[in-house]
Order: structure tokens, then C-alpha cells, then sequence
């Protein structure tokens, strides 16, 4: 392969050498530093800048989240900061989730009182909303990267699959009311232990617990 060939394949940001090198005697000269690297070495930087952009002079990954605290003056230690946010990203997955399957139901509800339950179900996604909005804010304030990913809620929430299609009345209150319980299971299993770890953590969670529950009132009460 030449070497003009083996540079077509990367990828723009890497053919500008000038966004990486340092000149040590005036201006860096792109096309004298691509005359001295083998074809060979520029087809193995294009075949790994395939799966993810690195730099081929340091060969380091240009990261855009990381596993640790992000910040110099962390709230908590680093184990509670562990310890607090595992503990909110588990109820920031189910809330997404819920969110998700109450606007599933809220489209395709169907039958007598249809109208009722249609409208409730808006005012309780966008209580939901709102609370998955101040978790993964207060995830991101302990330093840690909240994570609302489609396949991470799909692959770690505890709710249920809501049924696909149409759904009568007395169905979707059945399964809102199921996946309502699920999500407020998590947050109050969270709330009991969070008390030693993060009391600011486990007051917004009960702050966010407190108007789910009232809305669970609201739908299991329709139940014949």
C-alpha cells in the first residue's frame, strides 16, 4: 500500500499532523513528517481510528467520560462518592425507564374514562421527568458522570415491559401501578441507605418519593 493511499484512510482530524506535533525549528511541515512515516504505520493509525480517535504520537485515547470523580474538591470521600452514586444511577436508570413506559401508555390508552387517565398520565411523566433531571444532576455534582444511555436503562432497569400495542384502561392503570411501585421500591430501598452516607442525597430522594407516591394513589385507585 502507498503511503498516499494508507493517509486517505484516516480520518481528517488526523491527517493535519500540525494539530499534534511541536515544531522544534520554525513552522511543523505536514507533508515532511508523512514522508517519513512507513505506509504500514499509517494503515495501523487508520484501522484503530476506526473504533476510536487516538492520537498516534502518544497513542492515548481522548476520553470523553471517566469512572472517577472529575473534580479537585470532592463532597464526599471517594468511597461514598462510589457508594452514593451507584446508588443514584440505579434509580436515575429506573426513572428514564418509567418515564418511557408512561408515555408508552399514555399514547395507546384506550376505553371508557379514557380522557382522565390519558391527561394524569402527563402530569405524572413530567413529575418523573423532573426527578430523573435532579438525580442525574446531583450524579454529576458528586463529581461522577451521569449515565441515561438508551441500552444502559434498557439493560439495568427493574421495571417491566409494557405491553406493545393498545391497552384498555383497566390494563394500563394495572401496569402504570406496577411500574409505579417499582421505581418508588427503588428509591425508598435507596433513601434506607443513604442516611449514613449522604443525608443530602437521601432528602432529595424523598423529596422525589413523596409526590410519586400521591400519584400512585391516584391510578391505583381507579382499580375495580
Amino acid at each position: 500500500m502507498s503511503r498516499a493511499v494508507a493517509r486517505l484512510l484516516l480520518p481528517p482530524v488526523l491527517r493535519d499532523v500540525t494539530r499534534f506535533t511541536r515544531p522544534q525549528f520554525g513552522e511543523p511541515n505536514t507533508e515532511m513528517f508523512w514522508s517519513n512515516v512507513p505506509p504500514l504505520r499509517i494503515f495501523t493509525w487508520a484501522k484503530s481510528a476506526s473504533h476510536t480517535l487516538l492520537n498516534p504520537f502518544t497513542t492515548e485515547r481522548n476520553m470523553t467520560t471517566a469512572n472517577k470523580p472529575q473534580f479537585q474538591r470532592n463532597i464526599l470521600s471517594s468511597v461514598k462518592t462510589e457508594k452514593v452514586t451507584d446508588l443514584l444511577q440505579h434509580n436515575l436508570t429506573n426513572l428514564i425507564d418509567l418515564a418511557l413506559l408512561l408515555k408508552q401508555a399514555h399514547w395507546n390508552v384506550f376505553g371508557s374514562n379514557f380522557r382522565s387517565v390519558h391527561v394524569h398520565l402527563d402530569e405524572i411523566i413530567a413529575t418523573v421527568r423532573d426527578a430523573s433531571d435532579e438525580v442525574a444532576e446531583r450524579i454529576a455534582t458528586l463529581g461522577m458522570a451521569a449515565d441515561g444511555r438508551s441500552r444502559t436503562v434498557a439493560d439495568a432497569t427493574e421495571l417491566g415491559t409494557y405491553p406493545d400495542g393498545f391497552v384498555d384502561v383497566a390494563s394500563t392503570v394495572t401496569h402504570v401501578a406496577d411500574a409505579m411501585k417499582s421505581a418508588i421500591d427503588g428509591l425508598r430501598n435507596a433513601i434506607d441507605k443513604l442516611g449514613d452516607l449522604d443525608p443530602i442525597s437521601e432528602d432529595m430522594l424523598i423529596g422525589i418519593s413523596a409526590p410519586l407516591e400521591k400519584h400512585l394513589w391516584m391510578v391505583q385507585a381507579q382499580e375495580e
